[in-house]
């Protein structure tokens, strides 16, 4: 048994745990971020609102909530995901690099557009934008491929971010992200 509390930006009802009060949880409909309000004491309010109050039990059952309606404590950001973004970087500015001033690759401006890709794909994985995982996984080829071309950074990037993406943490954290981006809260 939890809290009924309503979304502040659709109104729907949501079902919050205990355990979620004073954190910030995520709209199941409308992926709305909001800070779940903590409890106070009866008849005591900080801010002249009513306080939070449990539901009780017949309140519960006269009144299901969807599932679909849960509030969700909002996703942490796994911390392979931050160092996947972030090698992406390194290797894309690496590969830029080596595309432009070397001439010992075999085709050093193929490194080029990997490296802007790689650049690209890394912020946003840091930003917490949503990527298909195909694309995440093609990536990776594409890094690991990039050995023809002189890229051993290119390469070990790409067999670690295989193996951080075969994560059950990171594949959850991404489907999370594919469902409720983080930008779907801030739009009208």
């Amino acid at each position: 048994m939890g809290i009924l509390i309503s979304c502040p930006k659709c109104g729907r009802a949501l079902d919050a745990p205990f355990e979620a009060m004073g954190r910030t949880v995520r709209c199941g409909s409308c992926c709305h971020e909001f800070l779940l309000p903590t409890p106070v004491a009866a008849g005591e309010s900080a801010s002249g609102a009513a306080p939070c109050a449990p539901v009780p039990p017949s309140a519960a059952t006269a009144a299901p909530v969807a599932s679909a309606g849960a509030a969700a404590p909002a996703a942490e950001k796994p911390g392979k995901v931050a160092a996947i973004g972030g090698m992406r970087i390194g290797s894309g500015v690496t590969n830029i690099c080596i595309g432009l001033t070397c001439f010992f690759c075999v085709f050093p401006l193929l490194l080029v557009p990997l490296g802007i890709v790689e650049i690209v794909s890394g912020a946003n994985l840091l930003r917490g934008r949503p990527q298909r995982p195909s694309g995440m996984t093609g990536l990776c080829v594409l890094e690991i491929v990039a050995i023809i071309c002189g890229s051993i950074v290119s390469l070990v990037v790409g067999i670690l971010s295989l193996v951080f993406l075969s994560d059950e943490t990171v594949k959850k954290y991404l489907a999370g992200l594919e469902r409720c981006p983080p930008g779907a809260s801030r739009q009208a």
